[in-house]
């Protein structure tokens, strides 16, 4: 009983998911746990891009390639459309305070417990049936307690 809130979806419409193309890139300092200290960039067409959507502020995107597999996931907190602008005081996606924007990038076996940081959308896009047909995005990632960032971007499109 205890987090069944947690997992509960605001959208009152059903989850969708596409095929898409796009980028994510990130890097982090030594010390920095989800890139390693190290700098990624995964695009198609070497990966498979795939993403879903919650609702009108909700994205799951998973970018694939080999038997590599990373996630950037982002919320509005309020399930209204995202809109060009900063999204800052993000919480951990999936497990943020009602009203607070959500971020998690994740993968290759690693995530964070605690999420704090920031996201600016550059740029968004929606198609006539209320699905993001575009979406690009900068990010600041704190992981848990740690005070080296992991920055980056991501974009996709739909195909």
């Amino acid at each position: 009983m205890c987090c069944s809130a947690a997992v509960a979806s605001t959208s009152t419409s059903p989850s969708r998911s596409f095929s898409s193309k796009g980028t994510l890139s990130f890097a982090g300092a030594a010390g920095e746990f989800i890139s390693s200290g190290k700098h990624l960039n995964l695009s198609d067409p070497a990966g498979k891009i795939s993403f879903t959507q919650q609702g009108p502020g909700d994205i799951q995107i998973t970018f694939e390639h080999g038997d590599t597999e990373y996630d950037a996931n982002f919320s509005t907190g309020s399930n209204q459309r995202f809109g060009a602008g900063t999204y800052a005081h993000a919480q951990r996606y999936g497990m943020d305070d009602s009203g607070q924007p959500g971020l998690e990038i994740s993968g290759d076996g690693r995530s964070c417990n605690k999420i704090s940081g920031s996201y600016q959308v550059a740029g968004v896009k929606y198609s006539a049936d209320g699905t993001i047909s575009t979406f690009a995005a900068t990010f600041e990632q704190l992981c848990d307690d740690s005070k080296v960032p992991l920055r980056g971007s991501v974009s996709i499109s739909s195909q």
